[in-house]
């Protein structure tokens, strides 16, 4: 791959730099997508939340996330309504969340406690 990306003067090194700084920029765009998850919901980033309060705020993340809506304009209630709208209606739902949980066990397995920087691992 190296010697057909160095024929136009792209080497690998390039790459492993272009995809470093898309990394970069996903990260931060889910961070910011996350503290806008949590200002709509009235939580605070630096309080940690129960399990169940972690887990209902990462529902209503991902159903914003995969309709590719905007938290940011939608009010608290309006926001559980929407997870609970996209919970009953897109028939891909179950399964994600079946992800989402398997993956709070492998972050936090057995935790109780969730700080913002557990539910951003998540």
């Amino acid at each position: 791959i190296e010697e057909e990306l160095a024929k136009d003067d792209f080497h690998l090194h390039e790459i492993a730099v272009l995809a470093a700084t898309v990394e970069t920029l996903i990260h931060g765009e889910a961070v910011g997508r996350l503290e806008s998850t949590y200002m709509a919901l009235y939580r605070d980033v630096k309080v940690s939340l129960s399990r169940q309060k972690a887990l209902q705020l990462i529902d209503t993340y991902m159903a914003f996330f995969t309709a590719g809506n905007n938290i940011s304009y939608y009010t608290s209630a309006r926001a559980h309504q929407f997870r609970e709208r996209v919970a009953k209606n897109w028939p891909y739902w179950n399964g994600l969340q079946g992800l989402v949980r398997e993956k709070q066990q492998q972050v936090a397995p057995g935790a109780s406690i969730f700080a913002f920087s557990d539910v951003l691992n998540i």
